[in-house]
This record gives C-alpha cells, structure tokens and sequence, in this order.
C-alpha cells in the first residue's frame, strides 16, 4: 500500500492477523503463517523507515491489527498500542510503502498473500485479512480511542470527504 503527503499527513491500515508460529494459543502446525511483518519503506528508493514484526503489532479482540503512519510530531495521543494501534514513523520521505510481509505459509491457509492471483480482486481472495488503507482527518481520528472505531470513523470520513492534493509551494 503506498501513501502520499499531498494527500494527508495521517494514514491507517487495517486487517484481520494471520496466526503465526510462537503466538500464545495457537497449536505449532496450526499457525497461518510462520512469520507475518509490517514494514515503512520510502516509496522511490525503498528505503527502510522502520517494521514491526507479529509478535510486536497489537491485536483487537477480534484478532485484527491497526496501523497508523505519521510523522512523531503528527502522532495522534490515542495511538497507542493500549488502544490497538501499531505506531510506525513516516519518516523524511514524501511517499511511504507499507509493506505487509507472508512468509511460509501453511498450506491450509487460502488467503496468503502468496496465493493472490492479480487477476481476481483481492478482497474475494484474502476476505477479512485484505489491508485496507485510508487517510485520515487528525480531528476524526481522536474522536474515538480503540482501533476499531477510529478506523471505522476515518475510513468513513474519507468516503465523505475524499483527500485532495495538498499545493506544494
């Protein structure tokens, strides 16, 4: 998923977490994945901004993640792994990849990001684990505190209210 400044300076990514192996309660040989990992990339170079592994990233009670991208000074108070956020710095850059990382998938598991044909739209393929990305309003993302709801809150502030091109001067 790829975000840019023009648009907004507050981005959020949400989906429901694979299991993976070492995770408390879940059987070895059970787990989705072996390892799944969140990564902040600069979009031209690539370069590394900062990654959060599974074990790092804060889930919601119904097993989803909630990632907010911003700058540290644009960080709103209630993104706190407490509210089940993951916090990832933007970094110095204009656009910002997230990249979200399947590794070793069991074969049970349909919905990898390795099984997604290009062809077919990925939300019929990876159904609740699809990220789903949006900007968001700072004033509407501290309007709630828990993850679900301030998703929920931008995502529809978005539709509403579109994000246009910031002028540069």
């Amino acid at each position: 998923t790829t975000f840019a400044r023009r648009y907004g300076s507050l981005a959020l990514v949400r989906a429901k977490a694979p299991t993976y192996r070492s995770q408390p309660g879940v059987a070895r040989g059970e787990e989705n994945l072996r390892y799944w990992s969140l990564c902040g990339n600069e979009f031209a170079t690539q370069r590394y901004t900062d990654c959060a592994a599974d074990y790092q990233t804060p889930l919601d009670n119904e097993g989803y993640f909630t990632v907010v991208l911003s700058d540290p000074a644009d960080r709103p108070a209630n993104a706190t792994a407490e509210n089940g956020f993951l916090w990832l710095p933007w970094g110095p850059y204009p656009d910002q990849v997230l990249i979200y990382r399947h590794m070793l998938e069991n074969p049970a598991f349909a919905q990898a990001i390795q099984r997604v044909n290009k062809q077919s739209p990925l939300v019929n393929q990876m159904g609740p684990f699809t990220p789903v990305g949006t900007y968001c309003n700072p004033a509407v993302f501290t309007q709630a505190n828990q993850a679900k709801a301030v998703f929920e809150q931008c995502l529809a502030d978005q539709q509403a209210n579109p994000p246009v091109q910031v002028a540069k001067r």
